[in-house]
């Protein structure tokens, strides 16, 4: 089982997509943090220009100034900005983290999710081959009482009702095989598509059907688990603290900021014959502090502000929410559970039961003091006690399971433990 979901792991785009939508999540604090970093800017500007002035003559006549000039101009600046007090910018980045976690909470859960999903689909396998064991081996006895009760009926000593109702029954095992082969194909193709190979051979159960003690050992404790546990929860639980820490950054809108500034520029003028254009050519270099206040925003600090405190509050409510149906759930597979394997227990001593009926009746029906009906209905009998026994097992694996995955703990070590119940010695899990 764990070797199924590990191969899953790496085989199927499903769980790759949670790998990669994680490796997004961990760069968001990254991408936060350039708020709070050194910006460089560079810009060049190269132009045509027309400039037209009014007149102006100097020292009597002798200097004439304005008119029309055609000129050419180069610019280049670089300006650097450092924040020096920026309190949205660094909420932004304090959300960036949380999201972070956030998001890695959500990753566990799905892998959680993903693994259950494996595990159901091996369970299935398991189930379909089960059935499809015993259905072969009710049609190879039937086989075997249809042929007697044909000698017997040419020989005068069974009644035609009794060949017809064997016959029958026969036909009816022969159908159920084939349904069994289909749901067992089908099973394998669902767990295929996970594992990405067709080559699936699952090893058989133990003969005894262990059953693997659960810890914590009571519905409490389960309950205390998964709400310290659940990624689901914990999901929740950072998704209300991001929503203060983003209500706190646009609440910082009302603060100013405050940059560290420094740039230099160069303009190179050239043509035209106008000495003020010509004086405009040079380096010019600005080192200081600039503030920026915005004093009205038309309302929409305020109005941003007060809807995170509502979307804060349904947060909240969802939360407790969770809560509750998770205990409930939790609470649900763990007496499911304990349910399951009280029936594991009830099935084993109803196989022996039916199993010592039908020994019975199958010397009496060959000393003639039962009818070969009696027999048939006898080992029917034990054919279904024999499939509550195989469903009961079933049930007790994937609720048992289903109970770490929604609890949170859905573990390689749980999966090993639970591996155990597989007669390892007499075949190996081929899903290569």
């Amino acid at each position: 089982m764990l070797e199924a979901v590990k191969l899953a792991e790496s085989k199927d785009p499903a769980h790759a997509s949670i790998k990669a939508n994680l490796a997004a999540a961990k760069l968001g604090p990254d991408v936060a943090r350039a708020g709070l970093l050194p910006q460089v800017l560079v810009t060049a500007n190269v132009a045509n220009n027309k400039l037209e002035q009014d007149r102006t003559t100097l020292n009597g006549g002798l200097i004439t100034l304005g008119g029309t000039t055609d000129y050419d101009s180069n610019d280049v600046t670089a300006r650097i900005i450092q924040p020096l007090f920026d309190l949205s910018a660094y909420r932004q980045y304090e959300t960036s983290l949380l999201q972070k976690s956030r998001d890695e909470a959500l990753a566990v859960d799905q892998v959680q999710r993903f693994r259950m999903q494996v595990v159901s689909a091996y369970i299935d396998v398991l189930r379909a081959e089960a059935a499809l064991k015993l259905a072969e081996g009710r049609e190879q006895t039937l086989n075997k009482r249809l042929e007697d009760a044909k000698i017997r009926f040419k020989l005068g000593t069974l009644p035609k009702l009794d060949l017809l109702e064997t016959q029958a029954q026969f036909d009816q095992t022969r159908s159920q095989r084939l349904t069994a082969q289909n749901a067992l194909e089908t099973s394998k193709n669902v767990l295929a598509s996970k594992v990405g190979t067709q080559q699936i051979n699952l090893p058989p159960l133990k003969t005894n059907l262990p059953l693997i003690p659960f810890v914590p050992i009571d519905q409490k404790g389960w309950k205390a688990l998964a709400q310290e546990r659940s990624p689901s929860l914990v999901a929740s639980r950072l998704d209300i603290e991001v929503a203060e820490k983003e209500r706190s950054s646009v609440q910082a809108g009302y603060l100013p900021q405050v940059n560290a500034v420094a740039s230099v520029s160069q303009r190179d003028v050239s043509g035209g014959d106008n000495l003020a254009i010509s004086l405009n050519s040079g380096r010019t270099e600005q080192v200081g502090v600039e503030l920026r206040w915005e004093l009205f925003g038309g309302g929409r600090t305020t109005n941003r502000a007060k809807q995170l405190a509502q979307r804060n509050e349904a947060l909240r409510e969802d939360l407790r929410a969770g809560e509750i149906n998770l205990g409930n759930r939790v609470g649900n597979l763990f007496t499911t559970a304990q349910n399951d394997a009280q029936r594991v227990k009830a099935n084993s001593s109803a196989v022996a039961s039916a199993n010592a009926s039908r020994n019975a009746i199958e010397v009496g029906y060959k000393l003639g003091t039962h009818t070969i009906l009696e027999l048939l209905a006898a080992e029917n009998r034990l054919q279904s006690a024999r499939q509550e026994q195989d469903n009961a097992y079933f049930d007790y694996l994937q609720n048992s399971l289903n109970l770490h995955a929604s609890s949170g703990v859905l573990y390689y070590s749980i999966l090993a433990r639970y591996g155990n119940v597989f007669n390892l010695t007499s075949g190996k899990s081929e899903t290569k």
